[in-house]
């Protein structure tokens, strides 16, 4: 159980005995009162509605229960080289809302939508949740990992069918990505491993073995390292030719989430638990920038395409962009929602005008228990929103 599943289970749990509580100390009450006015009919009439209320909230609770809260999720948001298509790795969860919010089930859909005609064109669907989602350079596969899932599955975007089940892990795959050339796909596990596959056999070519669980992974634009941030708080750079660690980057106090390079693979950002956004020199392993502002996890971390601009999604529900130059905040963007709403992934458009955002547990500490995941596109220049994605609804907004 993470971190975040123990506080949703804790608060959810001590929300619905409260109301529990308080709604039996109401009908207490209501009851005394029934019983003194028991004699006068204005009294009575008024303590005999505050009993079908109190009876009526105790049913609501009790279907509650058994209906659970149902909601999405967007664990990551890519486009594609070609800048048609983005797709939208999607998880739905179900949950006992009360009395623990225990997890009922989970199932995930990627989505790939068409950006010029605004229609969804493939939905691929299975059990457990997403993860990680990446498309290859040559747009014909997709890949996706998730965190209830040892497999990795590959998808054949020409035929829409699954192209392989890479077998292989022992634990939930937290991040998958595609080399530059497009014939390996690599993929990072809790079980303190990172995998190479071939795209085209789906045989496995390498295995790195890692310090501590592996949480997000991506290849250097050259194609011949490989970076990993793992749950140990280190980031380490992996020879994907020789098969061995190059270097391991300390700095970070917590866990690292997210790894990016540059588009010149000269510098190195990452995120992490500890709210902190790093930029690293590949060539000596140095810190050369800590830029410091979120309040919450940092989950996601993209250069843009011209590499000036680095862009942090957080659970604090904000978007930042960072001017790796001259090292100061360029501007803050505060996803709309819900109070406890976080920005699970981000992504640069190809050309860089465009950063895509997916959000996900809005509204999760509510009553039903229920959460959407929306993703968002906005102008980087401007901070606008100018597009939203919700589920199957593409909406254009007005600025």
């Amino acid at each position: 159980m993470t971190v975040f599943e123990f506080l949703s289970t804790y608060f959810t749990t001590l929300f619905y005995f409260g109301m529990v509580l308080l709604t039996l100390i109401f009908l207490g009450i209501t009851i005394g009162l029934f019983y003194l006015f028991r004699n006068r009919r204005i009294p009575k009439i008024i303590t005999s509605i505050g009993l079908i209320l109190c009876i009526g909230a105790i049913i609501w609770f009790l279907k509650t229960e058994i209906r659970g809260g149902i909601g999405r999720q967007v664990d990551d948001v890519v486009f594609s080289s070609d800048e048609k298509i983005l797709a939208i790795g999607i998880s739905t969860y179900e949950h006992a809302v009360a009395p623990t919010a225990a997890l009922k089930s989970a199932t995930h859909e990627v989505k790939l939508w068409d950006l010029n005609t605004r229609k969804c064109l493939i939905t691929f669907s299975g059990s457990g949740d997403t993860g990680s989602i990446a498309i290859s350079p040559d747009g014909k596969f997709l890949a996706s990992g998730g965190l209830r899932s040892n497999s990795v599955n590959l998808w054949n975007l020409a035929t829409k069918q699954e192209q392989a089940s890479l077998q292989g892990h022992t634990n939930s795959i937290w991040s998958v990505a595609f080399s530059p050339d497009g014939k390996k796909l690599g993929s990072g596990s809790l079980d303190n491993t990172i995998m190479l596959w071939d795209v085209v056999t789906g045989k496995p070519m390498l295995t790195f073995k890692d310090s501590g669980g592996v949480t997000s992974i991506a290849f250097s634009p050259d194609g011949k390292t490989l970076a990993s941030g793992s749950k140990d708080a280190t980031i380490k750079l992996w020879d994907t030719v020789m098969g061995k660690r190059l270097m391991t980057f300390r700095g970070h106090t917590s866990g690292v989430v997210s790894v990016a390079f540059s588009p010149d693979g000269k510098l190195l950002a990452s995120g992490g638990w500890d709210k902190m956004v790093k930029v690293w020199d590949v060539a000596t392993g140095q810190e050369k920038i800590n830029f410091a502002g979120h309040t919450g996890t940092v989950r996601s971390v993209k250069f843009s395409p011209n590499k000036r601009i680095l862009a942090s999604g957080s659970d604090d529900n904000t978007v930042k962009l960072w001017d790796s130059i001259t090292e100061q905040e360029i501007m803050t963007i505060i996803i709309p929602g819900e109070e406890m709403t976080m920005v699970s992934s981000v992504a640069f458009s190809p050309d860089g005008k465009i950063i895509a955002t997916g959000s996900g547990y809005e509204g999760f500490f509510g009553p039903s228990g229920s959460y959407s995941g929306t993703v968002r596109l906005w102008d980087v220049a401007t901070g606008k929103q100018q597009i939203s994605i919700s589920h199957n609804q593409f909406k254009i907004l007005d600025n």
